[in-house]
Protein backbone atom coordinates (compact mmCIF):
# COMPACT_ATOMS: atom_id res chain seq x y z
CA UNK A 1 0.00 0.00 0.00
CA UNK A 2 2.90 2.29 -0.67
CA UNK A 3 1.39 3.96 -3.76
CA UNK A 4 -1.42 6.02 -2.20
CA UNK A 5 0.74 7.06 0.77
CA UNK A 6 3.60 8.07 -1.53
CA UNK A 7 1.33 10.20 -3.69
CA UNK A 8 -0.25 11.93 -0.72
CA UNK A 9 3.21 12.79 0.61
CA UNK A 10 4.22 13.97 -2.88
CA UNK A 11 1.16 16.25 -3.02
CA UNK A 12 2.01 17.70 0.40
CA UNK A 13 5.62 18.37 -0.62
CA UNK A 14 4.51 19.93 -3.89
CA UNK A 15 1.91 22.18 -2.26
CA UNK A 16 4.13 23.20 0.65
CA UNK A 17 7.06 24.05 -1.64
CA UNK A 18 4.73 26.03 -3.88
CA UNK A 19 3.15 27.88 -0.98
CA UNK A 20 6.47 28.78 0.64
CA UNK A 21 8.22 29.40 -2.70
CA UNK A 22 11.07 27.32 -1.29
CA UNK A 23 11.90 25.34 -4.42
CA UNK A 24 12.17 27.20 -7.72
CA UNK A 25 12.14 23.99 -9.79
CA UNK A 26 8.92 22.72 -8.19
CA UNK A 27 7.39 26.19 -8.51
CA UNK A 28 8.19 26.16 -12.23
CA UNK A 29 6.83 22.62 -12.59
CA UNK A 30 3.48 23.57 -11.06
CA UNK A 31 3.25 26.84 -12.98
CA UNK A 32 3.95 25.34 -16.40
CA UNK A 33 2.23 21.95 -16.37
CA UNK A 34 -1.07 20.29 -15.67
CA UNK A 35 -0.58 17.70 -12.97
CA UNK A 36 -3.16 14.98 -12.37
CA UNK A 37 -2.80 12.81 -9.30
CA UNK A 38 -4.96 9.76 -8.75
CA UNK A 39 -3.72 8.26 -5.48
CA UNK A 40 -6.23 5.42 -5.55
CA UNK A 41 -8.19 4.02 -8.45
CA UNK A 42 -10.06 1.26 -6.62
CA UNK A 43 -10.90 3.04 -3.36
CA UNK A 44 -13.57 0.55 -2.32
CA UNK A 45 -11.21 -2.38 -2.90
CA UNK A 46 -8.53 -0.56 -0.93
CA UNK A 47 -10.95 0.03 1.93
CA UNK A 48 -12.12 -3.59 1.93
CA UNK A 49 -8.58 -4.89 1.36
CA UNK A 50 -9.59 -6.79 -1.77
CA UNK A 51 -8.35 -6.49 -5.33
CA UNK A 52 -11.74 -6.75 -6.98
CA UNK A 53 -14.57 -4.31 -7.48
CA UNK A 54 -17.60 -6.47 -6.95
CA UNK A 55 -16.45 -9.72 -8.55
CA UNK A 56 -14.40 -8.06 -11.29
CA UNK A 57 -10.66 -7.42 -11.22
CA UNK A 58 -10.29 -3.80 -12.43
CA UNK A 59 -6.79 -4.62 -13.70
CA UNK A 60 -8.36 -6.99 -16.23
CA UNK A 61 -11.31 -4.75 -17.13
CA UNK A 62 -9.79 -3.07 -20.18
CA UNK A 63 -10.33 -3.84 -23.87
CA UNK A 64 -6.73 -5.02 -24.36
CA UNK A 65 -6.72 -8.73 -25.21
CA UNK A 66 -10.46 -9.08 -24.53
CA UNK A 67 -12.21 -11.31 -27.07
CA UNK A 68 -15.57 -9.65 -26.36
CA UNK A 69 -15.65 -5.85 -26.07
CA UNK A 70 -18.83 -6.12 -23.98
CA UNK A 71 -16.76 -7.78 -21.27
CA UNK A 72 -14.73 -4.69 -20.39
CA UNK A 73 -15.16 -1.33 -18.68
CA UNK A 74 -17.63 -2.79 -16.22
CA UNK A 75 -15.94 -1.31 -13.14
CA UNK A 76 -15.90 2.29 -11.98
CA UNK A 77 -12.14 1.93 -11.57
CA UNK A 78 -11.52 0.98 -15.21
CA UNK A 79 -13.88 3.65 -16.50
CA UNK A 80 -12.22 6.34 -14.35
CA UNK A 81 -8.73 5.49 -15.56
CA UNK A 82 -9.94 5.15 -19.14
CA UNK A 83 -11.70 8.53 -19.16
CA UNK A 84 -8.73 10.30 -17.58
CA UNK A 85 -6.44 8.99 -20.34
CA UNK A 86 -9.00 9.70 -23.07
CA UNK A 87 -9.42 13.33 -21.95
CA UNK A 88 -5.73 14.19 -21.67
CA UNK A 89 -2.71 13.64 -23.85
CA UNK A 90 -0.19 12.67 -21.20
CA UNK A 91 3.49 12.89 -22.02
CA UNK A 92 4.48 10.71 -19.10
CA UNK A 93 2.87 8.97 -16.15
CA UNK A 94 4.40 7.54 -13.02
CA UNK A 95 2.80 4.57 -11.35
CA UNK A 96 3.37 2.77 -8.07
CA UNK A 97 1.05 -0.08 -9.04
CA UNK A 98 1.42 -2.75 -6.38
CA UNK A 99 4.61 -1.12 -5.11
CA UNK A 100 6.22 -1.47 -8.55
CA UNK A 101 8.10 1.57 -9.80
CA UNK A 102 7.60 2.28 -13.49
CA UNK A 103 7.17 4.99 -16.06
CA UNK A 104 4.02 4.29 -18.05
CA UNK A 105 3.60 5.12 -21.72
CA UNK A 106 0.37 5.57 -23.64
CA UNK A 107 0.22 1.82 -24.38
CA UNK A 108 1.74 -0.43 -21.78
CA UNK A 109 1.30 -3.69 -23.67
CA UNK A 110 3.37 -5.29 -26.39
CA UNK A 111 0.24 -6.58 -28.17
CA UNK A 112 -0.69 -2.98 -29.02
CA UNK A 113 2.72 -2.15 -30.44
CA UNK A 114 2.17 -0.75 -33.91
CA UNK A 115 4.53 0.46 -36.55
CA UNK A 116 4.72 4.26 -36.75
CA UNK A 117 3.86 5.79 -40.11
Amino acid sequence: RIGPSTLIIFMKILLKAYELKSNAWLQHLVDTRSIYIMPMTNALGYYRNVRTEGLIDPNRDFPIDQPDSNECMRTITARSVNELWREHLFQVAITFHGGMRAIAYEWGTMTEKKQRV
